[in-house]
């Protein structure tokens, strides 16, 4: 992902529109907001996900309605300047309080603060994430040399989206490949930054359960993951996954143009991606292919599978941190992100085409164990199942010196994979 440098502009406070909740349909309406003159700011820039002005807009109705002293101001986020370390290290210097990262990035932030000055080094949480109400891979991620450095929020992995059951159910990397038979193709978007190294240390985790993997470009070829693209997303003398340019919006933007309805082309028979794609294949996957039922299932890359899991979690500076204030409502706001309701902003689009107390499933995962108790996510057939793909131990990616080490040699890697064989 290019890492464009774009300046941050912060959101005006939206006005209180009242409490529309079902969890409040029963209490007293709560008395009007506090002037915006005499309510705290706090600055936070999140990750940005499908659908998401009806996300952060729901988000901050829904904490300001609890927090009635606290103003949010959701920054408009660059998510290029979310994934390069030192424009977050910057931004918490100088313009947020909180920045939501991937944890991939937080020893590399934690070093970048560092070196920009005595008494600037990210600051641990006041109170540590409780480990029993989070995802054991999202505690050890946001944990940075002991330190709770982060506070976990979503966690994602790789996945296989397929209308095709034994494609998306297959147990091994060779299960797969025989689902997939001589001719079937499997999508898969590698553009991003670190998407190719992602995906080898993923298998080298369902192979040997070792994340010490380094990554030498002339010896890709070796790899499962290499082989099972070439046989199956490869056209003619090409492998379309491996060009930068073949992206797949989880915005749904896209699917005007038909980049999603392309993969229900009789061709595909799959596609690798997170959980939360499903957002806007499943409705490629209804115009394309109304008939079919479709399925999710872990993508296993070796001879069995331990998830490799991504987590993006919250950050403070060092400013907010020694503002006992600030630093007590930076805390608040983490806390009630990753509270069910918090995460119910994030996990349901509502919206018109929303069945009543329902909402539209985003298919984020999150960190928080308690979240995955809302019912809403049992009378969903893909969330359900989720929930148990989700549930597996797993791994967390490495929190330190992956994107230095490897941001750089993606392109060689891709350009191998790229090659004839």
């Amino acid at each position: 992902m290019a890492l464009n440098r774009i300046a941050m502009a912060m959101l005006a406070a939206s006005p209180f529109m009242g409490c529309t909740s079902s969890t409040r349909a029963a209490h007293p309406a709560p008395p009007p907001c506090a002037p915006a003159s005499q309510r705290r700011p706090l600055r936070v820039s999140l990750y940005t996900l499908p659908a998401n002005t009806e996300y952060r807009a729901a988000l901050e109705q829904a904490f300001e309605c609890e927090h009635r002293d606290i103003d949010l101001l959701l920054a408009e986020t660059d998510v290029g300047r979310n994934y390069d370390p030192s424009e977050v290290a910057q931004a918490l210097q100088t313009s947020v309080d909180v920045v939501e990262i991937d944890t991939l990035l937080l020893g590399d932030v934690a070093a970048k603060m560092e070196a920009l000055g005595e008494g600037l080094a990210l600051a641990p949480w006041g109170s540590s994430p409780p480990a029993s109400e989070f995802h054991p891979a999202a505690i050890e991620a946001s944990t940075l040399n002991g330190r709770a450095l982060g506070w976990p929020h979503w966690m994602c992995g790789k996945f296989v989206l397929s209308t095709d059951e034994a494609v998306a159910s297959a147990a091994t990397v060779a299960n797969l490949r025989a689902a997939l038979g001589v001719s079937g193709r499997l999508a898969v978007d590698l553009g991003g930054s670190w998407s190719v190294p992602l995906l080898l240390l993923d298998e080298s985790l369902d192979d040997r359960q070792d994340r010490r993997v380094e990554f030498d470009p002339a010896a890709i070829r070796s790899t499962d993951t290499y082989l099972l693209l070439r046989e199956h997303c490869r056209t003619g003398d090409s492998l379309p996954c491996a060009k930068p340019e073949r992206r797949f919006d989880t915005s749904g933007a896209l699917a005007e143009t038909g980049a999603w309805d392309a993969l229900f082309d009789g061709t595909w028979k799959g596609y690798i991606g997170y959980s939360e794609h499903l957002f806007s294949w499943l409705p490629a996957q209804r115009r394309q292919a109304p008939h079919a039922t479709p399925h999710i299932g872990s993508l296993v890359l070796g001879p069995a599978s331990h998830p490799l899991w991504m987590v993006d979690a919250f950050v403070r500076g060092p400013a907010c941190a020694s503002h006992p204030q600030c630093a007590l409502d930076a805390e608040t706001f983490v806390r009630f992100a990753s509270s069910p309701e918090g995460l119910a902003a994030g996990m349901w689009l509502q919206g018109p085409d929303a069945a009543p107390g329902q909402g539209v499933p985003r298919y984020l995962l999150p960190a928080a164990k308690r979240a995955w108790d809302d019912p809403r996510v049992a009378k969903d057939r893909l969330y359900s199942h989720l929930k148990e793909l989700a549930s597996q131990p797993g791994s967390p990616a490495p929190n330190g010196g992956f994107a230095a080490r490897y941001v750089n040699i993606t392109p060689k890697l891709r350009d191998q994979m790229n090659q004839a064989p």
